[in-house]
């Protein structure tokens, strides 16, 4: 009994001291995190409120930029309208249509006139034949909508256009080539084949620009004359000026880059007969291309069997690529 309650003593003693002893510590500790809450509070309490302020003058800049931009798109889109009648834009929509409806019809007749066993050399150059007709359809429709009749310099005698880099596709090539051979007589195509190989040898390779500053007539031009006017291929077709001392200036100043005034409805439209063309023969499963006039068209003179050979798909023509052309396999 003694022994026992000796020990309850001495226990509730330890207690006391151990309490007294650990009380200072844990006083402190809660100090020291009482303090450091009290530094804190005025840093997190006033948090949620800085985050919405912030929020507020994000979405409030984001408008403003929002209006800002919309305001410069306005005031483009009113100095746009300013800059450009609202006749001038319906007539161009008008005509991008009408450009776009011959392109689609031209690709149709091209694919229908050469489908099936109507691929001959003779339907070939039917297709080069009705094409240039919807071309010349085609500018005098545009000639005749914008009243540009007597606005058109080009007469009968000027040929400053005639010593540029001519494009043509090879329906057009072969029609040329059996035009020259039924039409002249055989001093006058050997001495059109005898331009066309000099030619051919100065110019081969060269690009527009070194075409133009060389100078050389197109070897189809005689006396300021072309010889093919009525089988000339689309390119020289839509070719066009409003001022003729314009292109004078042009092929005698060949240091001077000069533009030549041109219509846009005319060109527009007879540049969509030539897509279509071209169109056309890529659907039909024939060589889409364009060849340098010169080069493709000794070529079909030279070679009899030209037109078979690319209807069977043979690469006959050189390519005309943007600085010269590739050579012929």
């Amino acid at each position: 009994m003694i022994g026992s309650c000796g020990q309850r003593q001495s226990c509730r003693s330890f207690r006391r001291v151990a309490v007294v002893s650990i009380t200072p510590h844990v006083l402190g500790l809660c100090l020291l995190l009482a303090t450091l809450a009290a530094l804190a509070w005025p840093m997190y309490s006033n948090l949620p409120a800085r985050h919405a302020s912030a929020v507020r003058l994000r979405r409030k800049g984001s408008r403003r930029l929002e209006g800002d931009c919309m305001s410069k798109r306005k005031r483009g889109a009113d100095k746009a309208s300013a800059r450009v009648p609202r006749t001038d834009v319906v007539d161009r929509v008008e005509e991008q249509a009408a450009a776009l409806d011959i392109r689609r019809k031209q690709r149709i007749a091209t694919v229908e006139a050469l489908r099936g066993d109507r691929r001959t050399p003779l339907r070939v150059i039917e297709v080069a034949a009705q094409s240039a007709a919807v071309a010349d359809e085609a500018f005098n429709q545009a000639v005749d909508r914008h009243s540009l009749k007597d606005r058109i310099a080009c007469r009968e005698g000027c040929a400053w256009c005639c010593y540029s880099q001519v494009r043509a596709s090879v329906p057009e090539v072969l029609r040329i080539a059996e035009y020259l051979r039924t039409a002249l007589s055989q001093d006058d195509l050997a001495a059109t084949c005898q331009r066309l190989a000099a030619l051919d040898e100065k110019t081969r390779g060269m690009s527009n620009l070194q075409r133009a500053e060389a100078a050389l007539p197109c070897a189809l031009l005689v006396n300021d004359r072309c010889s093919v006017y009525s089988v000339r291929p689309i390119a020289c077709r839509k070719y066009h000026s409003a001022d003729a001392s314009v292109c004078e200036r042009s092929f005698k100043e060949t240091t001077n880059s000069l533009s030549i005034p041109m219509f846009y409805s005319v060109f527009e439209r007879v540049t969509h007969v030539q897509d279509g063309l071209l169109a056309g023969l890529s659907e039909a499963g024939l060589k889409a291309d364009l060849h340098e006039l010169t080069t493709a068209l000794r070529i079909a003179l030279e070679t009899p069997d030209a037109p078979e050979r690319w209807l069977r798909g043979e690469k006959v023509f050189p390519t005309c690529l943007a600085r010269g052309f590739s050579d012929a396999r």
